[in-house]
């Protein structure tokens, strides 16, 4: 049995190993045609935007391809995506639908494994018209806005008023229009896909707040780009005014109102108790600015071989206005309240040729440096002054000389002073101390004798003054000291002798004796007793 059993397993076994090597004998002749037609293509897909005339997507629109009646809807942002498209088939016309719209149409073509983005327009009714203020001015900006279900659709008008509305359903709606600083309006309209519904008459729009206009003047002539600004409760409203003067402050509830005008170059204004009421212009609010003072200062000196010396004494014009100024002790001008336009400053000075170069340009409120250089004529004194002893240089002495001429002038930071255009002769030169320091003692030179074609130099060394004795009493010196001392003594001996008279006289009249007789026996009593 045992044997069996093997036999029986062995043969089994055989079958099979058999049936294994003959299997690929039995293998059908070919791949089913279904499988076989999956491979061989080659796919692609259209990515298609619905956009109304003016480019907002459409929601809920059908998309088909021609020739294939399966949709394909629109999402919330106006698309879709459709796949698995043979490129041997390429390109597709592509449609587009939706209730209230003209149908659109666009051809794709498809790559593969590509996505093709085209876009299809489907054309809804336009609704147009104006919007103008109760004035009949237009209204620029005015928001015109339609709710179709839950989408708003809107535009803004045109400076002259007008708008135009477009993709919109055919239906019926309802319009509102509105502005800033107006109260909002509303009516129903009809729109009809590919027609345009023109409003015949414009939308009417009353202010909800006031406005104030006017204009900004320097005396007659406008004002362009001042500044003018008004507070509503704490928030400063401010508005430029325009290139002939005039402003407009819009949006402004009822109530009284402060203007402010503001401008470089001119002094704050305003206008106060400005009274506003809703849906009313206030107008004529004409404000007058007043333009700061201009000013034009420096300094001028005079050009020497050893650099330049401030002049003392300069005189500086602004030709045409009226208006100068004379150099001061550091040789500083300032010629103040000056007009505005284009002047030329002259600069002139005793023995120097007059400078006229010097053009500046004046506007409001200006401040303008100009520093002026004269060039000296012929015969010329200068020199530097400094202390004897320290050697260092004395600002702000004063220079004087006599003679043929009659000249001043002060010395700079460097100790320096100049004359020029001097005649010839001698003169006399004499420098004290400044205006506010006399430690140093008056120096006087007689008869220097100046080259009336050349430069004559006169250093000066001044010496300190000599100090007095200092007294014994306070605030005196020495010889004023003892002025003091003998009058004090003169004093005392002058109360002595009154004293002493005084009790003369009470003597007498208290014993009866004669004044004349007290004061004989006072004398015999100075003299010795006799025997």
């Amino acid at each position: 049995m045992f044997k069996t059993k093997a036999a029986m397993k062995a043969l089994t076994i055989a079958v099979l190993v058999f049936a294994i090597l003959i299997a690929p004998s039995v293998t059908p002749a070919g791949p089913a045609p279904e499988k076989a037609s999956t491979m061989q293509l080659s796919e692609g897909s259209i990515h298609v935007n619905v956009t109304d005339e003016a480019g907002r997507p459409i929601e809920g629109a059908n998309v088909t391809i021609v020739g294939n009646v399966t949709g394909h809807m629109t999402g919330s942002d106006g698309s879709v995506l459709i796949t698995n498209l043979n490129t041997t088939l390429s390109p597709y016309g592509i449609n587009a639908s939706k209730v209230g719209y003209l149908n659109g149409s666009a051809i794709a073509t498809v790559t593969k494994n590509n996505v093709t983005n085209i876009t299809v327009v489907i054309e809804g009714g336009e609704f147009a018209g104006f919007v103008y203020g109760l004035d009949n001015s237009p209204i620029g900006n005015a928001t015109v806005e339609i709710a179709i279900g839950a989408q708003i659709i809107q535009t803004l008008s045109s400076p002259n008023g007008s708008f135009n509305l477009t993709g919109i359903p055919t239906g019926t709606y309802i319009a509102v229009v509105f502005a800033q600083y107006y109260s909002a309006t509303s009516e129903v309209v009809s729109v009809t896909a590919n027609v345009t519904t023109h409003r015949a008459l414009p939308f009417k729009l009353a202010m909800s707040t006031g406005r104030i206009t006017g204009y900004i003047f320097d005396g007659t002539v406008p004002v362009p780009g001042a500044r003018v600004s008004i507070n509503i409760d704490t928030i400063e409203h401010t508005v430029l005014s325009g290139d002939i003067g005039s402003f407009e402050i819009p949006g402004i509830p009822a109530g009284n109102y402060t203007v402010r005008v503001s401008k470089d170059g001119y002094l704050d204004a305003e206008k106060v108790n400005v009274t506003v009421e809703n849906g009313f212009d206030t107008e004529n609010v004409n404000i007058t600015l007043v333009g700061k003072p201009s000013k034009i200062s420096g300094s001028v000196a005079a050009k020497t071989t050893g650099g330049s010396v401030l002049l003392y004494g300069a005189l500086v014009e602004a030709l045409g206005t009226g208006r100068n100024a004379t150099t001061g002790t550091q040789g500083l001008y300032s010629i103040t309240d000056v007009p505005v336009g284009t002047w030329t400053i002259k600069a002139s000075a005793p023995g120097y040729d007059d400078n006229e170069t010097t053009v500046v340009v004046v506007s409001r409120g200006s401040d303008i440096t100009r520093n002026i250089l004269l060039t000296p004529k012929p015969g010329q004194l200068m020199g530097t002054v400094r202390d004897a002893n320290t050697y260092d240089v004395l600002e702000g002495y004063r220079v004087a000389i006599s003679g043929p001429l009659q000249r001043e002038t002060y010395t700079n930071d460097l100790g320096q002073y100049v004359f020029a255009g001097l005649t010839p002769g001698n003169y006399t030169l004499t420098v004290t101390g400044s205006l506010t320091e006399t430690t140093h003692s008056p120096y006087i030179k007689y008869d220097i004798e100046v080259d009336p074609e050349g430069v004559t130099t006169e250093d000066v060394s001044m010496l300190l003054a000599k100090q007095a004795l200092g007294g014994f009493v306070f605030g005196l010196d020495l010889p004023h000291s003892f002025m003091a001392l003998a009058f004090i003594i003169t004093m005392v001996v002058l109360a002595l002798a009154v004293f002493i008279r005084l009790k003369r006289i009470q003597r007498s009249e208290k014993e009866g004796i004669p004044e004349s007789e007290l004061a004989g026996e006072e004398e015999d009593g100075d003299k010795p007793p006799t025997s």
